[in-house]
Parts: C-alpha cells; sequence; structure tokens
C-alpha cells in the first residue's frame, strides 16, 4: 500500500479582492519538495483534480515518485469540497487591511 499522498489546497485572496487556489503536492521520495499550481477562484472540482495529478505526474517523472496520480486528484477534490463546505461567505468590510494575499481557508 502506497502512502497517502500529501495534498495541500488554500484559498488566497489578493489586495484587490480576487481570490486564487494554490495547489500544493509534496513528494513521497523527496523530503521538502513540492510543486506548486494556481488556478483562479472559482475554479470547478475537475480543474482542482487535474491540476493535482499532473503536479503529481511531474515529480514521478522528475524524481521517480510512488505517488499515485489518480490518488492525488481525488483527495484534491476532497480537498476542494472540504473547503467550500467550512468557506464562509465573506461581508463587506472583511477585506484584509494589508497588501500581501492571505489565506482566507485551506486544508491538507
Amino acid at each position: 500500500m502506497t502512502p497517502k499522498p500529501t495534498v495541500q489546497l488554500s484559498l488566497f485572496q489578493r489586495p484587490d479582492s480576487t481570490k486564487y487556489w494554490e495547489v500544493r503536492v509534496r513528494s513521497n521520495i523527496r523530503l521538502g519538495i513540492a510543486r506548486l499550481g494556481f488556478l483562479p477562484f472559482p475554479a470547478t472540482p475537475q480543474s482542482i483534480s487535474i491540476l493535482a495529478g499532473a503536479l503529481a505526474e511531474e515529480l514521478c517523472e522528475q524524481y521517480r515518485d510512488t505517488l499515485d496520480p489518480s490518488e492525488v486528484a481525488r483527495t484534491a477534490q476532497e480537498c476542494y469540497r472540504e473547503i467550500l463546505l467550512d468557506l464562509p461567505t465573506p461581508k463587506p468590510g472583511d477585506e484584509q487591511p494589508n497588501d500581501r494575499a492571505v489565506r482566507v481557508a485551506g486544508y491538507n
């Protein structure tokens, strides 16, 4: 049995209130190595899973990683659904005051 793939999905908000998804897939072979991908918000669960699977394939090709891209894709889709269930509905005045993107929600 292969270890559970490490997928981290985060939703960030920029100073102009636009949001984007960050998909991070960590290597099973090389600790500390990860591949990142970004998608605009809103994104479909399919686009999140496709990106996560592609990042896993890249790790497999580059490092001969033991990740299963289809399992990574499924896990990313589960993360996406969990985030949307927990995502608070923003109200006027909830905008972040700083000039950097801030993490709105995440799941790993």
